[in-house]
């Protein structure tokens, strides 16, 4: 992302939304600026001295409150916990009546395209998943989910786990996604501080990422055309194992507020399918797979494929603009892009090796 252009000075009123936008981003429903509302001692000025007393006593009480919510919140994650460690037999089951007990050739040879198809009827997921997603999607044999216990640091977080058969695009045998998350004293909702994400080591020319493209350049003086090659991204689902940080507020500023809306966009929307993958399709795997799912609100069995998220589109977004942001783009290309103009006509060429996802 490029820095604000021309290092013109942000407008007060920007600079303020910008600073504040990233440091809100929260793995919760609630933004930590609204909950610590007793920050705000500026909005005590116009009341009486009795009133501010009033006021003062409320907030200590809204503190033991905060006090009692925070217990809860560490008991309710022991809690789960305990069922997690509970549900672990059950997965172990799944995958064994999946894939057996010998050396799978393909992910789930038992019934295949199980998690391809269980994925595939979730919209949340679906739309971030391409057609040259699908053949290396048939290796899947699991998806698992772990938590990062809580420390004195209340960290904490999850690990989501994709195990792979032996496949022709790549050599690791499982991916993983790491999402790293701590709670702040006066937020009980954890604030996400970084994903790590597993390098993928893709076989000579399978890398789904990239691909080669065949351009028709002009010159702009002799009318001369010029055919170059050049490696550009493409959508695909293992955009996902790429790691992120929310940056500090100091970046930020140098940041146009496109860029800003557009790195949120990222972030929630990389959350969004991992919360979905960890609390829906793992779970439901087999409701997935049918093509239902269990509505909470009415524990009713409702098909997926009639249901409406309101993230569909802004996780396609989400998606483009992570292949349309990595290591690639036009000013890395050797062409002098001063003397030749480009035709917009593109010839799709052969798939590069290149791994996009060391940074």
């Amino acid at each position: 992302m490029a820095a604000n252009e021309g290092n013109q000075p942000i407008p007060p009123e920007e600079e303020k939304e910008i600073s504040s936008l990233l440091e809100s981003i929260k793995i919760g429903k609630t933004s930590l600026k609204y909950r610590c509302f007793y920050l705000y001692d500026d909005k005590m000025t116009d009341l009486t001295e009795e009133q501010k007393e009033t006021l003062k006593k409320l907030k200590l009480y809204q503190k033991e409150y905060y006090d009692y919510e925070s217990k809860f919140e560490y008991e309710l994650f022991l809690l789960r916990q305990k069922y997690h460690d509970l549900y672990g037999p059950i997965y172990d089951k799944r995958r064994e009546a999946l894939v057996g007990n010998g050396e799978a050739k393909i992910g789930t040879p038992n019934l295949p395209e199980f998690w391809l198809r269980a994925l595939r009827n979730n919209n949340t997921v679906s739309h971030v998943i391409e057609d040259h997603d699908e053949e290396i999607l048939v290796y899947l044999n699991d998806i698992r989910c772990d938590y990062i216990k809580k420390n004195k640091e209340k960290k904490e977080g999850f690990i989501l786990s994709f195990y792979f058969a032996t496949n022709p695009f790549f050599s690791n045998s499982v991916l993983t996604k790491t999402y790293h998350m701590k709670c702040v004293d006066c937020d009980n909702e954890p604030v996400l501080l970084h994903t790590e994400a597993t390098v993928i080591d893709w076989y000579d020319n399978k890398n789904i990422l990239k691909k080669n493209v065949v351009k028709k350049q002009h010159n702009k003086n002799s009318r001369e055309v010029k055919t170059v090659q050049q490696t550009v991204n493409r959508d695909s689902f293992f955009h996902f194992f790429t790691s992120h940080k929310v940056p500090n507020s100091n970046v930020i500023k140098q940041l146009s507020k496109h860029e800003v809306a557009q790195l949120e966009m990222i972030i929630e929307g990389d959350y969004e399918v991992a919360l979905t993958i960890k609390e829906r399709i793992i779970p439901y795997a087999v409701d997935y797979y049918l093509g239902i799912i269990i509505e909470s609100e009415s524990n009713s069995i409702v098909s997926d494929v009639d249901s409406s998220y309101s993230s569909s589109e802004n996780n396609s977004n989400y998606n483009s603009y992570e292949s349309n942001n990595s290591a690639y783009n036009d000013e890395n290309s050797n062409v002098d892009t001063n003397e030749y103009d480009d035709n917009e006509e593109e010839e799709e060429g052969a798939k590069s090796n290149e791994d996009p996802l060391t940074s």
